[in-house]
C-alpha cells in the first residue's frame, strides 16, 4: 500500500516539476551563470553572469586590447510581465537597449528587438557543455547583413 501511495505522488509530482521547469525560463537559462572569455587575436572579451533571483540575471562584458579595456557593457536578462528581455547598456547608445526574447531551448536562446540599428538580434548558445557561443547581428551602416560570433570559454 506504501508502494502504490508513492508511485501516486510521484506521477502526480514529477509532471508539476517538469512543466515547471518549461514554464520558468530561468531555469532553462542557469547554463549562462557563470564567468566567460573569448580570446580573438588581440582582443580579450569578458562576459560574466549571475544569477541575481528568481526573475534577474545581471552580466557584464568588457574587452581588452594590450592592457587596455576598450569596450565595456552592462548587461541583464530579467522577466518583466509575461515576456523575458535582454538588456544591454552600453556607452554609445543614449539609454538601455532592450531585445525580447523570442527562442528558448535547453541550450539555446535567442532575443530580437528589429528596431535597433545593429545588432537586432542576440543568439547565445552552450555548446558541448564547455563553449559559449554568441553572435550578435543585425544590419551594419551601409544596410549589408553583418555579424560577429564570439566562442567563450569557462574561466577557471
Amino acid at each position: 500500500m506504501k508502494l502504490l501511495l508513492f508511485a501516486v505522488i510521484f506521477q502526480l509530482t514529477f509532471p508539476m516539476a517538469s512543466s515547471q521547469y518549461k514554464n520558468n525560463p530561468f531555469e532553462k537559462l542557469s547554463w549562462i551563470a557563470d564567468r566567460w572569455v573569448c580570446k580573438d587575436g588581440e582582443n580579450v572579451t569578458y562576459e560574466n553572469w549571475v544569477k541575481s533571483g528568481d526573475t534577474l540575471f545581471s552580466g557584464e562584458s568588457y574587452t581588452v586590447r594590450d592592457g587596455d579595456t576598450v569596450f565595456t557593457e552592462q548587461l541583464k536578462i530579467e522577466k518583466l510581465g509575461d515576456d523575458v528581455f535582454y538588456t544591454a547598456i552600453v556607452k554609445h547608445n543614449p539609454g538601455p537597449v532592450s531585445f525580447k526574447l523570442v527562442e528558448l531551448d535547453d541550450n539555446k536562446a535567442v532575443f530580437e528587438n528589429p528596431e535597433h540599428d545593429f545588432p537586432n538580434r542576440i543568439t547565445y548558445e552552450l555548446r558541448d557543455n564547455s563553449v559559449l557561443y554568441a553572435r550578435v547581428e543585425g544590419k551594419n551602416k551601409n544596410d549589408e547583413d553583418a555579424a560577429i560570433e564570439f566562442f567563450y570559454t569557462r574561466v577557471r
